[in-house]
């Protein structure tokens, strides 16, 4: 792989495993959908916005709500199994607005969290797809705390403000007086 060095990158998947022995890859897709894949054509992928390379889309497909990916030149198993685990990035120009209530995951990242009364709890860390649920990785000065990232316990998103409010269920910030 090339390495291309660009500004502004935003990170549009993962790519989370291979699928089949001709190459296709399944991608964690945190906005876009596979029709919207293959209207990118080339897509930038590696292990963060600094190292990258171009790759060019040959086909995509849903399977299930899934995303699956098959790179040119990228034609068995092996060649696949080299990309998993590496990110999906697109160029800020190309950037899709996502939809109403959904934040890209980087905007997200560096958010402090308040609780509902104010009440600074930490950092937000990672977001991470557990068994199906989207779970915060939230820094406090006691540890990390993993949060579901469910309309409940979520109350105000403000990405200007680098803010996320929350009203966690009782006991998850131990340590922590809410």
């Amino acid at each position: 792989m090339n390495s291309d060095q660009r500004q502004n990158l935003y990170a549009a998947g993962k790519i989370v495993k291979v699928f089949g022995i001709k190459g296709e890859v399944k991608i964690y897709s945190y906005a876009r959908t596979s029709a919207e894949y293959d209207i990118l054509q080339t897509v930038l992928v590696g292990p963060n916005e600094h190292t990258t390379s171009t790759m060019h889309i040959e086909h995509t497909r849903d399977r299930g709500g899934d995303v699956y990916v098959k790179f040119r030149g990228v034609d068995d198993r092996n060649a696949a199994d080299g990309l998993v685990n590496l990110f999906v990035y697109i160029e800020e120009e190309r950037r899709k607005a996502p939809q109403a209530g959904r934040y890209y995951i980087h905007d997200l990242i560096g958010c402090r969290v308040l609780s509902v009364s104010g009440r600074e709890l930490g950092t937000l860390k990672d977001v991470m797809n557990a068994a199906g649920n989207t779970l915060y990785v939230i820094t406090t000065t006691h540890g990390e705390v993993m949060m579901p990232a469910v309309k409940e316990f979520i109350s105000v998103v403000n990405i200007t403000a680098k803010t996320v409010t929350v009203d966690p269920p009782e006991g998850l910030f131990e340590g922590d007086a809410l």
